[in-house]
């Protein structure tokens, strides 16, 4: 007897789930409650499986010069996210992504880390629409942040 999750149907391809995109940003602003925000260069979106995706969002002043990483790890719907074949991947046109955690990280200007990352939990949502991303997010300190990238 064969397992009904590993029945598939004829003529239809499975999507591959897994896999890393990233872009360079037009404009992009984090914006923490309470603290001066920053900007950021580049979008990097890595996913693990069909629902679970992080969000990169990379600030880098010159090759000599600090740089600091933001990521949002969460949940997105099946279907949503990243498609992937032998060719890249490519960001689906629409994603709702459920934020579930945080990380911030420094880095020196020859990409040595500086520290450890400061991690915590995170209520809130991302979505993804007409090549704008939108995040409004609440820390586990109950700290408040907003996100706007175009790309």
């Amino acid at each position: 007897m064969i397992p009904l999750g590993l029945v598939a149907t004829p003529g239809v391809r499975a999507r591959d789930d897994f896999g890393r995109w990233q872009t360079s940003l037009q404009d992009c602003q984090i914006r923490p409650e309470g603290q001066s925000g920053w900007t950021c260069q580049r979008l990097e979106v890595v996913q693990t499986s069909d629902q679970v995706l992080s969000l990169r969002f990379v600030h880098n002043q010159g090759s000599q010069q600090d740089h600091r990483r933001l990521q949002l790890i969460g949940t997105v719907k099946d279907g949503e996210g990243l498609d992937c074949n032998t060719n890249g991947c490519k960001l689906t046109p629409q994603l709702n992504l459920v934020v579930t955690g945080l990380a911030t990280m420094q880095f020196d200007g020859r990409g040595l880390a500086r520290g450890t990352p400061q991690g915590s939990v995170a209520r809130g949502t991302c979505q993804w629409l007409n090549r704008q991303l939108r995040c409004r997010f609440t820390a586990g300190t109950g700290k408040a942040w907003t996100i706007q990238a175009y790309l």
